[in-house]
């Protein structure tokens, strides 16, 4: 169980109170794509005391030299993207998972592997970097990759299930403030927060009080 709790356990027949501490797994981000733009999110993400990974099909650009402060880097060739690839590579349903590799046909194989057995994207956060109609584009390739009957319904299903565009507006036009936009949403996402400015949020709780 995910909580903390009290209980009574019998030790030698003698009722004794008990108490589990529950520590829940710091968050984990997948960044897939090591371009330049995904140094400052990996920092970033680190000095939040993430765990954080990197994969791309670029094995000259997945290299722990260009990403020192990762705990994980991966070269992940696109061949590489079927079948257990994602069991392989350990993503889990509690972590976040942003898409940023510039490339239409990684996208699209990622997004067909992020795609669990009842064809939903398992991850509590996946994000997609560039415009909407792209994202659309690629998870209609997805479906074909994983030979799945998607009409449009469908795919505006999955696209639902996504934040694509990632980020929130910030106004961000650097890779490090893209960066703070995408790390910003995940957070947001990941505690159910408003993101509104905390002014509003104390006014409005003391409206309530």
């Amino acid at each position: 169980r995910r909580t903390s709790f009290e209980t009574k356990v019998q030790i030698d027949g003698k009722a004794t109170r008990a108490w589990a501490d529950y520590r829940a797994a710091r968050p984990g981000l997948w960044i897939f794509g090591a371009g330049d733009d995904a140094r400052p999110l990996v920092r970033l993400a680190r000095e939040l005391g993430w765990f954080v990974a990197v994969a791309d099909g670029r094995s000259h650009l997945a290299t722990h030299s260009r990403f020192p402060a990762a705990d994980q880097v991966q070269s992940l060739p696109t061949s590489e993207l079927t079948g257990s690839a994602m069991d392989k590579i350990r993503v889990l349903p509690t972590d976040a998972a942003v898409l940023m590799t510039h490339s239409f046909e990684q996208d699209s194989h990622i997004l067909a592997a992020l795609l669990n057995d009842e064809n939903e994207f398992p991850c509590a956060y996946v994000g997609v970097l560039g415009p909407q109609r792209r994202t659309r584009e690629a998870l209609a390739e997805a479906a074909r990759l994983r030979r799945i009957t998607a009409d449009a319904d469908r795919i505006e299903g999955w696209l639902a299930q996504l934040h694509a565009p990632t980020g929130i507006d910030l106004g961000a036009d650097t890779s490090a403030s893209i960066a703070l936009s995408i790390l910003a949403e995940i957070q947001q996402t990941l505690n159910a927060a408003t993101a509104l400015p905390l002014r509003q949020v104390r006014a409005t709780k003391m409206e309530i009080c």
